[in-house]
């Protein structure tokens, strides 16, 4: 048997999704098991990213449907956090309250969200909100989560996802954990 903790399942996503994708996140979360290249696979935790298609203006996405979502199997699930630095009006306020219900992590999006993840800094735009963000995550020992490469979903800015703007970030901030 092969157990499996899958840290990347975007269960808010039913209301967009495929039938075949919203029918597998239904067996994964009534704790299915799977036959994979005819290994016996079980899901052991999953972690789920709040995420509505690209660019709404909701502060934290779908955290608080996955949040519904945990309460219902909660050894199964757990999520990430999410704040938009774009709209999100407090992001401390915002991560300390998904803190409070107990999220792993801090997912960001920029490719969705259209932000550079170096936009903290002055000569990128002094993005504060930003730079808050990372400092909870810091304060916190919480690891952040980050879409880079592309995305094909509709309204997806590729130019945010470059990996080369994490570089300031790694340099600036302690957000790994030494364990």
């Amino acid at each position: 048997m092969i157990k499996v903790i899958d840290v990347h399942v975007h269960y808010a996503m039913l209301k967009f999704g495929t039938p075949h994708y919203c029918r597998r996140l239904k067996e994964m979360a009534k704790g299915a098991r799977f036959n994979i290249r005819n290994e016996r696979v079980e899901i052991e935790k999953i972690i789920l990213v709040p995420s509505y298609p690209c660019h709404t203006e909701i502060c934290g996405d779908a955290f608080y449907d996955d949040i519904r979502i945990i309460k219902e199997n909660p050894d199964l699930f757990a999520t990430w956090g999410e704040v938009d630095p774009n709209y999100c009006e407090d992001p401390i306020k915002e991560l300390g309250r998904q803190y409070d219900l107990g999220i792993v992590g801090v997912k960001l999006h920029p490719v969705h969200k259209w932000f550079k993840l170096n936009a903290y800094r002055e000569e990128e735009g002094g993005n504060i909100k930003l730079l808050r963000i990372y400092e909870f995550a810091e304060d916190h020992d919480l690891p952040i989560l980050v879409h880079t490469g592309t995305s094909v979903g509709e309204g997806a800015r590729n130019k945010y996802g470059d990996p080369i703007l994490l570089d300031d970030v790694l340099k600036e901030f302690s957000l790994h954990r030494d364990q």
